[in-house]
């Protein structure tokens, strides 16, 4: 199995990089508001499932963050935090608009 940070997160280390960076940023590329997401965390919408997703996977990974605390976010378990991070890392895989949308979103972060 291929870490994933290798790849999704090349060089990610700026020191202003925070969860509320995070956020902004994934929220922007989805053209979501933060409290709407906030608001819709039980949402199972696609709209809604993958900023979600991808906010915790990006916390976990580019933040060094343990699942418990990236999960926090959005008020979820250790395991919903795994099981975003293994989604988003198959999405970028496998699906190349979903690899776009993280791509712009790492092309945010990384400025």
């Amino acid at each position: 199995m291929v870490n994933s940070a290798s790849y999704i997160l090349p060089g990610l280390s700026d020191p202003e990089l925070n969860e509320r960076a995070i956020i902004h940023a994934v929220c922007k590329v989805c053209g979501k508001k933060p409290e709407e997401m906030r608001e819709m965390k039980e949402c199972r919408k696609p709209e809604y499932v993958f900023p979600r997703q991808l906010i915790v996977s990006l916390i976990n990974k580019a933040l060094n963050k343990p699942l418990s605390t990236s999960s926090n976010v959005y008020e979820q378990n250790h395991a919903t935090c795994i099981h975003s991070v293994r989604t988003i890392r198959n999405w970028y895989e496998t699906d190349h608009r979903k690899r776009e949308t993280i791509n712009k979103v790492l092309a945010i972060l990384m400025l």
